[in-house]
């Protein structure tokens, strides 16, 4: 590879030569193999012709191109492997690493102050910014491409969550579609994993159900199911009653508070942070513990496949703000987003200089979208946001913890046909995933989905005295009571183990302010990589 583009190895990024141009990539090949046939053939790529194929490029990847007059690099639509790029002399430089781009010897941030103040509010900075200002990350669906005589680029989107349509069809017609594309992306899946363990991180909700039900059916005998986190937790109690009906494989890899803590303690997690958070997030941690567990007792195996239900709760709908039409406005949609999304610390979010802040932020992301004139535009407009930003951002983040292990993994819910499904449908069959249940109750995949609601809590089967009484504060003396009780109380829920990472000490320094346990891991990560000047 020529030298405007850094390969740091731990990535895994595989890297050849075609015709005396240099490429570097990961990901699903069979894709990227479209897009390097194209390329090979041409001394100057056409964008317009490179996003005619990008658009039918199906999975998850990050390529990078190279001759020695024009450099390419581009990500998926859900950025699920990131790309990074600094100014330079030449044009511009990229790798899959931004600490690769920080200047020689530089080896702590100095961010602008707005951005210390959005990733303490959100957990991540929202547009192409990390916490160095010289260094930009590509987001979802964009493709950059730098000439290289005449020193400039240019950053372009290929995709976009988002849709002008609205398709008006009967829910049987859709249902009917819904099940062909989902097995359409399923069966890709199966012929990818090439006979391989397919792993299915299983919880008790809907999503990952589904998939394993997929797999079932379409005859993927190679499967296994595993569940992980505090002992009695409803989510491992429901997936272990799932794979029982299914005949699956079911592991559960119990997470304690001393592991967790001993683990934050240790140069593995600042091993894997500095892997992980692309200088913008602060990295996901959930499922670390279960991955060590299984591929040091040799259960997980390199070339094994993980596909998790990442993140079908918010593509069919459910992230939806439920409101009357007449509340639609623009207003409406930036308080709806900055209560979601930017109330970590409740001290900041009262702070009005924050909040007008991130609001700039917030229409930033937006750019042309910001024109509402229905609640059907709000809800296209807010998704479209919480896409571009916190899914892509915080969420899609979850499968560094697979890439930190080189193991392979699979999104089918975030699939190219899944996407263009949901994004057209109005607003009455996607609020409140509407269609979404319609469908799995019809289908009725093996009994598991029809009538099939099974009681659910926060709080292990141990501690579920918690919501009981919490219930019954709720009856006598009002939510907002039973909400600060819960609130108090929640470093005893099944995320114990998450808190139990910066340990209990801080929680009750901290629980008045801070909203789950992301606030409490931003502290540290910022101590660790931010100049303390600032």
């Amino acid at each position: 590879m020529a030298n405007q583009f850094i390969n740091d190895k731990k990535y895994n990024w595989k890297i050849g030569e075609i015709n005396s141009i240099h490429f570097a990539y990961i990901g699903r090949y069979k894709s990227v193999y479209k897009l390097l046939a194209y390329l090979k053939q041409k001394d100057v790529p056409e964008l317009s012709e490179i996003k005619k194929i990008l658009k039918e490029m199906t999975g998850n990847f990050s390529v990078v191109v190279e001759s020695d007059n024009w450099l390419l690099g581009l990500v998926d639509r859900i950025s699920g492997y990131r790309l990074f790029y600094k100014n330079d002399q030449s044009g511009c430089i990229l790798s899959n690493s931004p600490r690769q781009l920080m200047s020689e010897g530089k080896k702590l941030l100095i961010p602008d102050p707005s951005s210390i103040t959005e990733i303490k509010m959100a957990g991540y900075l929202t547009g192409n910014r990390t916490m160095d200002k010289d260094i930009f990350q590509l987001r979802a669906g964009e493709v950059l491409l730098c000439n290289k005589d005449a020193r400039s680029y240019t950053v372009n989107s290929y995709f976009e969550f988002y849709s002008q349509n609205i398709r008006e069809q009967s829910n049987n017609v859709l249902i009917e579609e819904l099940d062909s594309v989902t097995d359409v992306i399923i069966k890709r899946n199966i012929e990818d994993a090439a006979g391989n363990t397919i792993w299915v991180p299983l919880s008790g909700g809907l999503d990952s159900r589904l998939i394993v039900c997929k797999f079932k059916q379409l005859g993927y005998d190679n499967l296994r199911t595993y569940s992980y986190g505090m002992v009695g937790n409803f989510d491992a109690i429901r997936a272990k009653e799932i794979a029982s009906v299914l005949g699956l494989r079911w592991d559960f890899v119990p997470t304690s508070s001393t592991e967790s803590r001993n683990f934050f303690l240790s140069n593995e997690r600042k091993k894997f942070w500095d892997f992980a958070d692309g200088l913008s997030v602060i990295p996901n941690l959930h499922g670390m513990f279960a991955l060590k567990s299984l591929i040091n007792s040799g259960k997980m195996k390199q070339g094994d496949v993980i596909i998790n239900g990442q993140s079908g709760d918010f593509v069919t709908g459910q992230h939806i703000p439920i409101m009357p039409e007449q509340e639609a406005s623009h207003t409406t949609l930036l308080n709806r987003i900055l209560e979601k999304h930017y109330s970590l610390r409740e001290d900041l979010f009262l702070d009005h200089e924050s909040l007008e802040l991130m609001k700039q932020k917030i229409e930033d992301t937006l750019g042309k979208y910001q024109n509402i004139d229905s609640y059907q535009e709000l809800a296209k407009i807010y998704e479209y946001w919480e896409w571009k930003e916190r899914q892509v951002k915080r969420v899609v983040n979850g499968q560094s913890n697979y890439d930190y292990f080189s193991m392979n993994w699979e999104l089918p819910l975030w699939d190219l046909e899944y996407m263009e499904f949901w994004m057209d449908l109005p607003l009455h069959q996607k609020v409140d995933r509407r269609l979404f249940v319609e469908y799995l109750n019809k289908m009725d995949f093996y009994g598991l989905f029809n009538k099939r609601t099974k009681f659910m809590s926060r709080w292990p089967i141990n501690r579920i005295y918690i919501q009981f009484f919490g219930n019954m504060l709720s009856k006598t003396l009002g939510k907002k009571v039973s909400g600060a009780y819960y609130k108090k109380l929640d470093w005893y829920s099944q995320y114990q183990y998450i808190y139990a990472l910066t340990g209990k000490s801080e929680y009750k320094r901290h629980w008045m302010n801070y909203k789950g346990p992301y606030p409490y891991m931003t502290n540290i990560w910022m101590s660790e990589s931010i100049e303390r000047k600032m």
